[in-house]
């Protein structure tokens, strides 16, 4: 029997992403160590123990417990798998998270070491350009086919 919590750990890793990385000792380990102690049981009745060679109660006790000894390693397995995807997942958000976190940091860093002389100057420079490409645009408003047969 096992002793265990009743809480299974998530952690948020994201906005709005959280992730369930906590399981109990029970729903893992409970049907297995349910094997475990029904073969010590029979080990210990009339029945056992275990040798080299086994008794035909002995070989019927084994084959009727693969059915169980086989679901107990595949919830192991799906268990694994599952923590596999996990990972996966945290790692991809950390990823993410790494690349927003360098985009932020040099934006804040484009801001904090403005060289406000150059960011004046640059201003006036492309105020310039906008106004010349207004003028010259309304400048071809204004011309007509008339214009170019003269």
């Amino acid at each position: 029997a096992f002793a265990n919590g009743s809480v299974k750990t998530t952690v948020r890793i994201g906005d709005t992403q959280t992730v369930q990385v906590g399981l109990l000792a029970s729903d893992l380990g409970k049907n297995l160590f349910g094997l475990f102690q029904q073969y010590a049981q029979f080990d210990a009745s009339g029945n056992g123990p275990f040798d080299t060679k086994t008794t035909p109660a002995q070989q019927n006790f084994i084959e009727s417990s693969i059915q169980t000894a086989t679901d107990v390693s595949q919830k192991v397995n799906a268990q694994s798998a599952q923590n596999g995807i996990t990972y996966k997942m945290v790692q991809e958000t950390v990823s993410r998270l790494q690349a927003t976190s360098t985009v932020h940091k040099t934006f804040v860093s484009n801001l904090e070491d403005v060289d406000i002389s150059q960011a004046l100057s640059q201003l006036n420079q492309n105020q310039i350009a906008l106004q010349a490409s207004f003028q010259v645009a309304s400048t071809l408003n204004k011309l007509s086919l008339l214009d170019y047969l003269q």
